[in-house]
């Protein structure tokens, strides 16, 4: 087999090509372990969301010795991987900044006051927003980016719309969470503008999720 086409199976490569093996792996496909796929190179390609002609060239360039071995291959990763990184490590950062930080603060405040109530209903909604929109609303878009194209063998079907998503919900979280907290202490009222601005665009990103995902569905 000199030449890698896309009915080659993972297992006949990279037992006829023991250093394609690094290929594989940085693209997710062995994520089974040591079990070597008994199964076209196409299907694993379009499982990973990865361009089969794309990877074929990067395995056929390691073969034929065009990039060295010891060396690191360049190689792209599938961009609904970098979707799905950004979205789960903003969502984490979210959880621990205005989540656990935020809230244990307001926390403290009420046991030092002993009453449930001596902290504002508007400061609790601002925590209450940030965690659901921006710790399990992000984490689940990010999540159903990466893992959904998988399961209906297909590609996502658009990664700029999904990264629109992404940058519309961070700014309608960050526009809700400092102006509605600015209009608590200042009573200025037309900081409630920017805060309802920051609403709708929490609203249109979860629009435009459920677009980016329906579309994905029926492209299955």
């Amino acid at each position: 087999m000199e030449r890698i086409r896309q009915e080659n199976t993972v297992k006949e490569i990279i037992e006829n090509f023991p250093v394609t093996r690094r290929i594989f792996e940085t693209y997710g496909i062995m994520c089974g372990g040591n079990i070597l796929p008994d199964k076209p190179l196409s299907f694993f390609a379009k499982m990973h969301n990865i361009s089969p002609v794309k990877l074929i060239d990067d395995l056929q360039k390691l073969i034929d010795g065009v990039v060295d071995s010891n060396s690191d291959v360049a190689i792209t990763k599938p961009q609904t991987e970098h979707v799905y990184e950004m979205f789960v490590k903003t969502a984490i950062l979210i959880v621990l900044s205005t989540g656990c930080l935020y809230g244990a603060s307001l926390l403290a405040y009420m046991a030092y006051r002993n009453s449930m109530t001596s902290v504002s209903w508007i400061l609790l909604e601002t925590h209450g927003d940030t965690q659901v929109y921006g710790w399990v609303g992000l984490f689940i878009m990010g999540i159903s980016y990466f893992a959904l194209p998988k399961f209906w063998n297909t590609m996502l079907y658009s990664t700029p719309l999904a990264y629109k998503s992404f940058f519309l919900m961070i700014a309608g979280i960050f526009l809700s969470f400092v102006f509605k907290t600015l209009s608590y202490y200042s009573g200025f009222f037309f900081f409630k503008i920017p805060a309802l601005f920051g609403c709708i665009l929490q609203a249109a990103s979860i629009v435009l999720f459920i677009y980016v995902i329906c579309r994905t569905f029926f492209s299955a």
